[in-house]
């Protein structure tokens, strides 16, 4: 048997050893421009509606602040939940603002694989979110996707949320891979970003709610906004007291009386605009209960936007 000339034997394999790293390097391109490319967030909701999990409306991620209060930094604090919740949060408190524009991310987003990269410009946002186009406004985005992309949340639902179904674990952030495109000024900013594909595990079919984001459009009280979409995630929602409702809110009111006086206008202000059938007072357990108008379900939302 003839004996392999050594110079063509490193030629070989130097030969093979470039072909794999072209092989690598190939497969790792496509993972970067189509990452997670069988995964989807669910389409189950129209061109005027949004979709939102119930896990970060029900409890205190979303702060009602007292006009002219500072935002707290946080540190994997936990936070104020329902019974059976456990959250953490490291980042800046979030208010309405974030928990608006996280939405219009998701909207656009959804229509891509999750992890695809994607650009939006301030001018875009201003014009889903309804906020006018001052410099004010465009501040106002700038800081609630600051906020977003530095932001950090860890949940444990221990309560199956059905039957047969294993506790609600999420850890993570909810867009990654962010880029600043462009000057500031003027709204000039383009941010080219990706929702984690770790988010899908908040939008299984009973862990998210549909809400009508025109008729959300109309709310401007800060406590009406967190009302109404804790309310909108409970088909059925149950009495709750004043101190309660102080706590997942992350409130530094501490006049309760005042904050009580708030509660009171805020569920007037959801009536007023027909986003819930009754709101009323009771008192004597100093609770606060809500009764919906009729529903829809995600199922029946889905037929209609097929």
């Amino acid at each position: 048997m003839p004996v392999p000339n050594f110079d063509d034997l490193l030629s070989r394999i130097e030969s093979s050893r470039a072909k794999a790293r072209e092989r690598d390097a190939l497969e790792m391109s496509a993972r970067e421009v189509h990452p997670q490319a069988d995964l989807f967030l669910p389409a189950t909701w129209g061109k005027q509606q949004r979709a939102v999990p119930n896990a970060i409306v029900r409890c205190g991620l979303v702060a009602v602040l007292e006009k002219g209060a500072e935002r707290l930094q946080l540190d994997r604090a936990e936070i104020a939940s329902l019974d059976g919740m456990r959250v953490e949060y490291t980042g800046k408190q979030w208010t309405s603002d974030e928990i608006d524009v996280l939405m219009q991310l998701i909207h656009i987003g959804r229509a891509l694989p999750l992890g695809s990269l994607f650009v939006v410009t301030g001018h875009q946002m201003l014009q889903m979110l309804g906020w006018g186009r001052s410099d004010e406004s465009y501040e106002r985005v700038r800081c609630a996707i600051n906020i977003l992309i530095d932001a950090t949340l860890r949940i444990r639902c221990d309560r199956p949320v059905k039957p047969h179904t294993k506790p609600l674990t999420f850890a993570g952030r909810f867009v990654k891979d962010v880029t600043i495109i462009g000057d500031e000024a003027h709204g000039g900013s383009r941010w080219q970003l990706a929702i984690d594909p770790k988010v899908l595990a908040l939008f299984d079919e009973n862990l998210y709610t549909i809400i009508e984001w025109q008729r959300r459009q109309g709310l401007r009280s800060p406590m009406a906004k967190w009302l109404h979409l804790y309310y909108e995630t409970h088909d059925e929602p149950h009495p709750l007291s004043t101190p309660r409702l102080h706590a997942l809110m992350g409130s530094r009111n501490q006049n309760m009386s005042s904050f009580r006086q708030t509660l009171k206008k805020a569920h007037q202000m959801l009536m007023d605009k027909g986003l819930v059938a009754s709101a009323t007072y009771d008192p004597v357990s100093d609770t606060h209960e809500v009764k919906h108008l009729r529903r829809i379900s995600h199922a029946s939302v889905a037929a209609l936007v097929a």
